[in-house]
């Protein structure tokens, strides 16, 4: 029920209680015959600030020990690389919460102050990613920053064609992002689908989005070999329900990022001494 409909419905009960208060001639509580006013509701999923925070904490974790198995040891570790799989998609639905909160709605902003950061810090991050290696023709696709930035821009522009009188160009052009971004960045398609379709179920509770996003997922199989990337969704309903307090670390993860591949970087230079040879060139 929108706001206006429940002032509305408000009104109406007050006035039938004081009706049948004047019938019957006893007090009535107001109280007991208003009804609680409904929220104005936004999907059918709700993450506590401090559950989302967790999320991206172990989604960070995740990241580190696939990135150490696979620029340190070859891939080593089979665990490692399978829990690793996780960490995408973990990131990705956190940013599609992030995009569909009521807030992000209201001011369209968002979208290009999200959008501004991604590429600046997917900027910062392309020299250690590309010096470590593993990439086609050394430089493609572009690093998980540009992932997130693709899903920014293609979200942001069907919010737009929601508010906006030109709304066969936004969706055109959103078209055009997710097809063309879609085809440069790390996890492909696959992955911008998951945030695309997780962002409409996160919004509006469309069922039609969640199966878009998990099927997304799934088709991640073609890139990684398995379907681990798939248990990021019961991980993320496990977190969500976990009460906990913890203080938003926004510039801390944009930073990380960089951060650890440059350390990953310098880690090689003792191991390379030792004689140790990366398969990752």
């Amino acid at each position: 029920m929108d706001p206006s409909g429940a002032i509305l419905h408000r009104l109406s009960d007050i006035s039938t209680s004081r009706r049948l208060s004047s019938e019957h001639l006893r007090p009535v509580n107001k109280l007991d015959s208003i009804p609680s006013s409904p929220q104005v509701q936004y999907g059918r999923f709700r993450i506590p600030d401090g559950a989302l925070e967790l999320t991206k904490w172990v989604a960070m974790a995740l990241m580190t020990v696939d990135h150490i198995n696979k620029y340190l040891f070859a891939e080593a570790s089979p665990l490692a690389f399978d829990v690793g799989r996780m960490a995408m998609p973990l990131f990705v639905l956190v940013l599609a919460y992030n995009l569909a909160r009521p807030s992000s709605n209201i001011d369209s902003s968002v979208y290009l102050r999200t959008a501004r950061r991604l590429a600046s810090f997917g900027t910062i991050s392309s020299i250690p990613f590309i010096k470590l290696g593993g990439l086609i023709d050394d430089w493609y696709p572009f690093n998980i920053f540009f992932t997130l930035l693709v899903i920014t821009t293609v979200t942001g522009l069907i919010q737009q064609s929601h508010v906006s009188n030109a709304r066969v160009p936004a969706v055109l052009t959103a078209l055009a992002a997710f097809a063309i971004g879609g085809g440069l960045v790390e996890f492909w398609w696959p992955a911008v689908g998951l945030g695309v379709g997780a962002w409409i179920y996160f919004r509006s509770g469309n069922l039609l989005g969640l199966l878009t996003g998990v099927a997304s997922c799934a088709s991640l199989s073609w890139i990684n070999g398995n379907h681990w990337a798939l248990a990021a969704f019961p991980t993320l309903f496990i977190l969500s329900k976990v009460d906990i307090d913890l203080p938003r670390s926004r510039w801390f993860f944009y930073g990380y990022y960089p951060f650890h591949l440059v350390m990953l970087l310098l880690v090689r230079i003792p191991m390379q001494k030792a004689g140790y040879v990366f398969w990752h060139t």
